[in-house]
Formats: structure tokens, C-alpha cells, sequence
């Protein structure tokens, strides 16, 4: 097996380094996510095992463009077709997994949170063990308290809101979600009008 080398760590490393992401880098990391997913999902692969850590910068650069790594947990399906059982990692676990029955949306789930989580630079408040951070999960506790979600666009809130929907049908999938959403519009052409 031979896998492409990736310089610049990963997610995880560079939020920790940088704290959180404009929106304009958000939506670059994001895009390129989605799109990943999209590939996987159109080949009936469900990755269960989306967070920071699996998502590997390229190289050091500021813009550096991602890769979806580790698929130790990734799982065939087929469309409509459900599956039971744990997987994943806590903080990135949707509501339907802790309910018993899931599909490929729970892949949508994990990355809004790590979208709230770049924009943010903390977790969702959730709570500090498994327990607490299950509980909140299937209330759909999904809070934009802190003062630091006061600068942070409508567009962004509403676009993790959707991902971080507790109803899997009502999350949009990838393959349409950064076509439509305006956030990707947005932000899009504020990339086109900055210098190069």
C-alpha cells in the first residue's frame, strides 16, 4: 500500500495551533470535506469516523488544501440501507447512532461539528464525560451562546445548524450542500475579492 504524503499534520494540530478559522478558511476546509464525502457516499462508503484528527492538511500552508484519512471504521452501504451499533468518537457521535439505526447521514453530523469547532476553536458545549455529551447529543442541545458566536455569520450558524440537524432526512447531503448553501456563495466570492 502506498499513501500520499501528507506535511502538514493534521486538523487537529492546527486548530490547536491557530485557534479558530476565518470564515472564508472555514469554507475552503469545509468544501473540500464535503466533497471528500461526496465521492465516499456516492461509492456507498459511510467513513463513521469523521473528526480533526482524520483530516490531513497537505502541506504547512496557510490555504493548505485536506485529505480524509483513516477508514478503519468505514462500512459499505447501500442507499436506504441501516446499521446498528457504536462508532465514532464522542464528541462527533449524531443522535440516530445513540438511538440504535443509522445511515450515511451521520457522516454529515460529524462534520458540522467540526465546522462549529474551526469557526470556534472549542467543542460544543456538551459537557465534560461520555454520559453528559450522549445526553446532550440526543436532546439536540445545539447552543451559539458565547460571545464569540456574535461574530460569526448568520449564513455559518445556519449552515451548521442544518448539518447538526437530530433528524438524519432533514440534514442536506454533501453532494448538494455546497452547491446551495449560501455560506459556500458567500464566502466563495469573498475569496475572489481578496488580493492573490
Amino acid at each position: 500500500m502506498i499513501l500520499e504524503l501528507c506535511q502538514g499534520g493534521d486538523l487537529y494540530e492546527s486548530i490547536a495551533k491557530n485557534k479558530r478559522y476565518s470564515e472564508v478558511r472555514a469554507a475552503s476546509i469545509m468544501k473540500s470535506l464535503l466533497e471528500s464525502l461526496q465521492v465516499c457516499h456516492r461509492m456507498g462508503i459511510m467513513h463513521r469516523d469523521i473528526k480533526p484528527e482524520n483530516i490531513l492538511l497537505i502541506d504547512k500552508a496557510d490555504n493548505s488544501d485536506i485529505k480524509l484519512a483513516d477508514f478503519g471504521l468505514s462500512l459499505k452501504f447501500s442507499k436506504g440501507q441501516k446499521f446498528a451499533g457504536l462508532a465514532g468518537s464522542s464528541y462527533y457521535i449524531p443522535p440516530e447512532i445513540l438511538q440504535g439505526e443509522y445511515s450515511e447521514e451521520i457522516d454529515m453530523w460529524s462534520a458540522g461539528v467540526i465546522m462549529y469547532i474551526i469557526l470556534s476553536g472549542t467543542s460544543p458545549d456538551w459537557g465534560a464525560t461520555e454520559q453528559r455529551i450522549y445526553k446532550a447529543i440526543q436532546k439536540g442541545d445545539m447552543r451559539f451562546s458565547s460571545k464569540l458566536w456574535d461574530e460569526i455569520s448568520v449564513s455559518a450558524k445556519d449552515l451548521i445548524g442544518r448539518m447538526l440537524h437530530p433528524d438524519p432526512k432533514c440534514r442536506i447531503p454533501a453532494a448538494e450542500l455546497y452547491h446551495i448553501h449560501g455560506f459556500f456563495i458567500i464566502q466563495s466570492k469573498s475569496c475572489d475579492e481578496q488580493p492573490h
